[in-house]
């Protein structure tokens, strides 16, 4: 089973600059610069604001009715619990002593189930003596990474973005930490991760609620369907779309636990699941539909 990492006190690199801040030297770095410089710009475009300002949906009420209805049928969800979500009965890990921990473990959850990426954590501190021993994986290379991955599905893929990232970390800030996150806004934390090659607003979100307990509401497969048939947002909203208009009308203290819980839901509801029917025997559509139906207070503008 994966270990799980004992928080740490927080702490500072005084040679650490967020990417913001860093000089732009080589033709290599000035190339990947252009591509990370459109993904920020891109993710910037609605940071602020909903893509969708005139649609009404959630409100807040209709939110703490779903948190309520979800929690009644699957248990609360404390994200910092090590049992918050597991991976079909693998404990994943939930508190991270450095934020680069959490993005790593980000990599290594992208385009799977999270029981493939507890199996590669496994096969990495079998491998490297702890999946956090950077020095060790990075002398090691990337083919040597892929193999150790290759129990999880992906790995050429991860293996050269755990690569990629690591490299970049430790030109930047002279060691494997980005412990200088942790004193930084949302925004300028974002803007980091995005800078990254491999790391898109999806797990850049994910990483900042879990590794640095900021509250985001992160849009996965499951989420965008779920929401996308109550309502929550146009139904032509893309997962980022969807993702950007969703962290403005949820509140805050409700984000990623609805996270969480929506996800538990779209893999176990019967109604709810990718390819279902529905059958009527899903609370959350019975109860919350209802609701809207008979409620002028879901009122919705599109």
């Amino acid at each position: 089973m994966a270990r799980v990492l004992k928080a740490q006190k927080p702490h500072t690199l005084k040679s650490a600059r967020p990417y913001h801040a860093i000089t732009k030297a080589s033709d290599t770095v000035l190339k990947e610069n252009v591509k990370t410089d459109k993904k920020i710009t891109q993710y910037k475009k609605f940071a602020t604001d909903s893509p969708f300002p005139d649609y009404n949906r959630p409100s807040p009420q209709e939110c703490r009715e779903a948190h309520r209805i979800l929690v009644a049928t699957h248990g609360e969800r404390d994200p910092t619990a090590t049992n918050a979500m597991n991976a079909d009965g693998m404990d994943r890990p939930t508190v991270f002593a450095d934020p680069l921990d959490g993005l790593i473990y980000g990599i290594l959850c992208q385009a799977t189930n999270e029981r493939n990426a507890i199996r590669q954590i496994q096969a990495m501190n079998k491998e490297y003596g702890s999946w956090t021993n950077y020095d060790a994986i990075s002398s090691d290379g990337e083919t040597k990474l892929g193999d150790v991955l290759s129990c999880g599905g992906l790995h050429v893929r991860k293996a050269k973005f755990i690569m990629s990232i690591l490299s970049q970390v430790k030109s930047r800030h002279g060691i494997y930490s980005l412990g200088h996150l942790w004193s930084l806004d949302d925004e300028l934390v974002m803007e980091e991760f995005l800078s990254f090659n491999g790391v898109g607003p999806k797990t850049a979100s994910c990483v900042t609620a879990l590794t640095l307990n900021r509250q985001r509401f992160v849009v996965d497969t499951h989420i965008h369907r779920i929401t996308g048939f109550l309502g929550w947002r146009p139904m032509h909203a893309t997962p980022e779309e969807a993702r950007a208009h969703l962290e403005k009308r949820i509140p805050d203290d409700l984000k990623y636990s609805l996270h969480l819980l929506f996800i538990t839901h779209g893999r176990e509801c019967s109604d709810c699941k990718a390819g279902s029917k529905p059958t009527g025997s899903c609370e959350l559509r019975k109860i919350l539909l209802g609701h809207l139906r008979h409620s002028a207070t879901f009122k919705t503008s599109s």
